[in-house]
């Protein structure tokens, strides 16, 4: 599904959304359908949950999903995502996106970066008008996107909108750890400092060539089901970031969201049904991911 803006403003909301928070992209095309999934087993006296990493957007050579994924799935009632895409309001997340009439993009960032918008934008498919109404945080993401998408990559096929739709059709509970008000409000809540960073290191990257690298090495990591190259891809985000930005950055976008998914995660394991949790991949690596959060609370997680 090729991205026009011709498709109107709802298209490009769900298209972006798709992308955000630890959403991965790159080209699978010579890897076909086989991946090794990133799913522990997670066991308390009185419960089960399974505990899955993610890609929020994908192609059609994801499915089937492996057949340890669809057993874990099959064996859970419920069903507990970041969020359910199902459900979002479409026409409230684009007023989020962009600046109200007589404001724009550059009265927010230097002018320097502001030209590097209407320079970069059109290479990737964002009209230069259509770039200069968005808000920073969010303008970063949909260029991530548009470039994932021209490598193939559609929202449509994302891990987290399939297993939503599947719960659904099941007659699961599906459970969000998260609403979108508090993901929106997330980015809003970035510095203007590490709003124009993140702004500028994407550009930078889009005119290297370091996009399409970065976004393929990232799903490869997810791709060979390796926790180890996942937190390297952070730590290689991290670089490209003024060491204060980077601090607030993965304190704000990860660590934050984990303790409160963690807690969570504590709450179904204490009660008595079993659930198949999905979550963006970098959720889960690192000494402040969910995997070791929930070690450290004591929890037996076994690797399927």
């Amino acid at each position: 599904m090729r991205m026009e803006w011709r498709a109107g403003r709802r298209g490009w909301a769900w298209l972006l959304f798709a992308l955000l928070l630890c959403g991965t992209g790159g080209a699978l095309a010579a890897q076909g359908a086989t991946f090794t999934p990133l799913l522990w087993e997670v066991r308390s006296p009185t419960t089960r949950l399974f505990l899955f990493g993610t890609v929020h957007i994908g192609t059609a050579s994801f499915y089937p999903l492996p057949a340890s994924v669809r057993e874990a799935f099959d064996a859970c009632p419920a069903v507990a995502l970041e969020l359910d895409p199902t459900r979002m309001d479409m026409t409230a997340i684009a007023r989020l996106m962009t600046y109200p009439p007589g404001e724009g993009l550059a009265d927010h960032v230097p002018a320097g970066v502001f030209e590097h918008v209407l320079r970069t934008s059109p290479g990737v498919g964002l009209p230069a008008e259509v770039a200069a109404r968005f808000r920073p945080n969010w303008l970063g993401t949909l260029l991530t996107l548009m470039v994932a998408e021209r490598q193939g990559y559609d929202p449509a096929q994302g891990l987290d909108l399939h297993l939503a739709r599947e719960a659904q059709a099941r007659g699961k509970t599906l459970v969000e750890l998260e609403s979108f008000e508090q993901q929106a409000a997330l980015l809003d809540s970035f510095s203007p400092e590490l709003q124009t960073a993140m702004l500028s290191a994407t550009l930078d990257s889009i005119d290297g060539g370091g996009a399409v690298a970065d976004l393929t090495d990232l799903l490869q990591a997810w791709t060979r089901g390796d926790p180890a190259a996942m937190e390297a891809q952070i730590e290689h985000m991290d670089a490209q970031l003024p060491p204060a930005l980077a601090e607030e950055l993965n304190r704000r976008l990860l660590d934050e969201r984990n303790e409160a998914m963690a807690q969570r995660l504590d709450g179904i394991l204490a009660g008595p049904t079993a659930h198949f949790v999905a979550v963006g991949s970098l959720h889960l690596v690192g000494p402040n991911g969910l995997l070791q959060r929930l070690r450290r609370g004591g929890f037996e997680l076994q690797r399927r």
